[in-house]
């Protein structure tokens, strides 16, 4: 129901949209596989060519940012284009094979949260294999692309479609796929990951993203620039010096976590009144809560996840005490770990030891019903060789919910920050603690990445795990290592395998934003009733349509009508099966309806929308409305024929016409 919730409330002035962007991969299991992400970097050529581009192609007030993208680039950072070309899969907002030119740029202050201070991605360019969205075009043609492997060999290809119907060949590209056991392995810097943060477009709008450890966290490979065949005819190459600075490839799948549009009232954006209001229409004409409903709906019948946005303001600031394990293998035995899974040493800060801890967190989700929450858990390897954390105990102020005791009733758990000092008190029938710190004398400290992304799934006693994602806030900023931390009281299940007092403790006092889905890997599938059938059905369903835009074209679509009708005295029942077919795809609106056979006047109810999460954004399950069969022919029982003509009004795409003919014709 928490994230029924949340989507309900998904508005420009309410709760953010969270919408997945997968970028696939190898790992991914596909046939034919894919090719994980690559990004070619260009250096500019001189000076004069990034002044002209600043000029040229910037919007005002935005300047290009020094960035350290590679580990092993200069840690002041470099300035250089680039071009990531991947295949988006199981996402909501593109689909298929697609090309982003890139800049990272200097925002002007207010332009973001953290604005000029942190570089941030500049899509300067974008082209797709199939139509999706973007805040500068809103909806972008489909256009000739294809990244794909040809034998050994990663091969792109980028062509644009123009106004005219006419096609360009813009970019191609062929490089041997990275051998692991030859190729040079490198990695990526937190801060390329950060950029990513608030992900600004060329009218200055933004959209607001947060990721998890498959961006920041693991190693790739570098092309051998010297067999990389490349033919570039793109718009950018003018600014550029002509040979590939390097290249980079992902082996791994990307998850990223979009929230479009996030900042449409902003005074920065380069647009024009007409162009904001579209954009706003845009937002508030249901795409964006659609998406999301969906998925819920995908969640209550065992076939999805749906995120809930999750906010720690750290007013009271959340507080991590970390107990070494002295005893792990006697730890591990009493926690009858499942098979395959075993307690992982981890190392906490950039400067710190490895070793194997038991953590005790204490923190408040905005909003939570449950209040203050303090988790007990220790770190396991799944035997993926990536760490995770497993929750061996949860405490909460107030009743709550957790995946293995369903209801959480309430323990003692009191934290709070006074005069300087920070408590916790725990209570409850098997744990006791008690514990404060003066926060004078705490010194920054740099999380490692490991530690960070041991967060990414937070798994329960019955192996049912949360998946997070977030942003800076979490990843880079230092927390506050307290200088000395008195114990009064700590008597647990486990103390007897971990020391007497923590060996570590940090807080945090910077609001965190996370994007949650809650029990992730929990599916339980539910039977769906089909809606083909219809119970006494006498007669055969069938008819074709059009929609057709008065101002554009964007939504001109073809129908075609199947399903099934019941004819009982005077009454029609129907269910219909409406197939949808434009420059988004292909989908399915079912209905079931009924109209009188003398008035033409009845209901028609909306079972499902499947397809496109564009095209099925603004169908709602459920929603009833007026029915009018027009120029209704009943006179012949056997062949019963209609039409339904309606103007649609498709708000920031204007109006449009739907004519549709029917006819129910009796079985045989």
């Amino acid at each position: 129901m928490e994230a029924h919730d949340y989507a309900e409330g998904v508005s420009s002035s309410g709760n953010k949209a969270w919408i997945d962007l997968i970028i696939k991969s190898e790992a991914d299991g596909d046939t034919p596989p894919s090719p994980g992400a690559v990004f070619f970097r260009w250096e500019f050529r001189d000076q004069a060519a990034m002044d002209a581009f600043v000029a040229n192609e910037l919007p005002p007030g935005f300047a290009l940012a020094p960035t350290q993208f590679l580990e092993s680039d200069d840690p002041e950072g470099v300035h250089c284009l680039l071009l990531m070309l991947y295949n988006a899969g199981g996402g909501s907002i593109v689909d298929g094979a697609r090309a982003e030119w890139d800049v990272f740029v200097s925002p002007p202050k207010g332009a973001d949260p953290d604005a000029p201070v942190r570089p941030r991605y500049m899509i300067i360019q974008a082209l797709s294999e199939k139509v999706s969205f973007d805040p500068v075009t809103l909806l972008s043609r489909a256009n000739p692309l294809s990244y794909k492997f040809e034998g050994n060999n990663v091969v792109a290809s980028i062509g644009e479609r123009k106004e005219d119907g006419s096609e360009v060949t813009v970019f191609e590209a062929s490089f041997p796929k990275p051998d692991p056991n030859t190729s040079t392995v490198m990695r990526w810097t937190a801060e390329m990951a950060i950029a990513n943060d608030y992900m600004h477009w060329t009218n200055g709008v933004y959209d607001e993203i947060v990721y998890n450890a498959t961006t920041y966290n693991w190693e790739g490979y570098f092309i051998d620039t010297a067999q990389t065949m490349i033919t570039d005819n793109s718009h950018w190459a003018q600014y550029l010096k002509p040979g590939l600075k390097d290249a980079t490839f992902y082996v791994n799948t990307l998850e990223y976590v979009a929230s479009p549009l996030a900042n449409l009232e902003s005074e920065f954006l380069d647009v024009t009144p007409e162009e904001r209001a579209n954009l706003i229409a845009f937002k508030n004409n249901g795409h964006q809560r659609g998406i999301m409903h969906r998925d819920v709906e995908e969640m209550f019948l065992g076939q999805g996840d749906a995120y809930v946005g999750s906010r720690v303001a750290n007013e009271t600031p959340s507080t991590f005490y970390n107990f070494e394990i002295t005893d792990p293998s006697g730890l591990e035995a009493a926690l009858d770990l499942p098979a395959g899974h075993s307690l992982a040493p981890i190392r906490i800060f950039e400067d710190g030891a490895e070793g194997y801890y038991l953590t005790l967190s204490v923190l408040q989700f905005e909003d939570a019903i449950e209040g203050m929450r303090a988790q007990w858990s220790v770190y396991v390897d799944d035997g993926s060789g990536r760490p995770q954390q497993r929750v061996i105990d949860l405490m909460t102020a107030d009743v709550g919910i957790d995946p293995v005791s369903i209801i959480n009733l309430p323990s003692k758990v009191r934290h709070s920050l006074a005069g300087g000092v920070l408590s916790t008190r725990l209570s409850s029938a098997a744990i006791t603690f008690d514990a404060s710190f003066n926060t004078a004398g705490a010194q920054d400290e740099a999380l490692t990445m490991n530690w960070v992304e041991a967060g990414d799934n937070v798994c329960y006693a019955n192996g049912v795990c949360d998946k997070f994602y977030y942003n800076a806030e979490t990843l880079d900023t230092p927390v506050h290592r307290a200088a000395d931390v008195t114990v009064n009281a700590f008597a647990t299940p486990w103390s007897q395998f971990v020391s007497a007092t923590p060996s570590i403790v940090f807080y945090r006092d910077n609001a965190q934003q996370y994007a949650v889905k809650r029990w992730h890997n929990l599916k339980v599938e539910v039977e769906v009733v089909p809606v083909d059938g219809l119970e006494g059905a006498t007669h055969n369903m069938s008819g074709i349509g059009t929609l057709v835009g008065r101002e554009n074209n964007f939504a001109d679509s073809a129908y075609a009508y199947t399903g099934e009708a019941a004819v009982e005295g005077n009454q029609l029942t129907f269910v219909i099966d409406q197939q949808v077919v434009n420059v988004l795809g292909v989908s399915h609106i079912y209905t079931r309806g009924n109209f009188d056979l003398t008035t033409g006047n009845g209901t028609q109810t909306v079972v499902d929308c499947q397809g496109p999460a564009l095209m099925c954004s603004n169908i709602v399950p459920g929603s009833e409305a007026p029915y009018t069969a027009q120029d209704l022919n009943a006179s012949n029982r056997d062949v019963i024929t209609w039409k339904v003509n309606v103007e649609v009004d498709l708000t920031n795409f204007g109006l449009a016409d739907s004519a549709s003919t029917f006819a129910a014709t009796v079985k045989k």
